[in-house]
């Protein structure tokens, strides 16, 4: 969870910017064979690129998709991220 911020041009609006690239060392245990790919879709194709920046897109709160990727035998595992904004 943040403070709404000025995002959108209101304190108000329930919008924010997360920083989820500081989840990746939480979601890895520290394990540096794990890629962590975030996503707005359920489907995996909307990958959110400027982790250290998203601005939510949705009401609160809202689901991010989290893929990890074991780069060593490439298997996949998904979990969710929920992310919500303190009016």
């Amino acid at each position: 969870s943040v403070c709404d911020d000025e995002t959108g041009g209101s304190t108000t609006n329930e919008q924010a910017t997360f920083n989820l690239f500081s989840k990746v060392e939480e979601i890895t245990q520290g394990d540096q064979t794990i890629l962590i790919n975030f996503y707005e879709d359920e489907a995996l194709e909307n990958q959110i690129t400027d982790t250290e920046n998203f601005v939510n897109t949705q009401a609160n709160p809202q689901v991010v998709y989290v893929e990890a990727v074991d780069l060593d035998t490439d298997c996949t595992k998904t979990t969710t991220l929920t992310i919500e904004v303190i009016p």
